[in-house]
């Protein structure tokens, strides 16, 4: 999986929106919080990182927030 494919899938998720925090560092976030990142990862556990570190930040997220 590249790095577009990663973002599009990334920012395919409910409620995830793109954001540049640090100047050339693409993030994607869901209420205002980080849960991916472009780095270094190897492919084949990218998806399932993104998948996990999504579902965390949305179960803490206020209801009103969830998308």
């Amino acid at each position: 999986m590249n790095h577009d494919e990663i973002a599009a899938y990334a920012l395919g998720k409910p409620g995830a929106v793109a954001d540049e925090p640090w100047e050339g560092d693409l993030v994607a976030e869901v209420g205002g919080k980080i849960f991916a990142l472009d780095g270094t990862v190897p492919a084949a556990e990218l998806r399932e990182l993104v998948d996990e570190s999504y579902d965390a930040i949305v179960a803490r997220l206020p209801r009103s927030k969830r998308p």
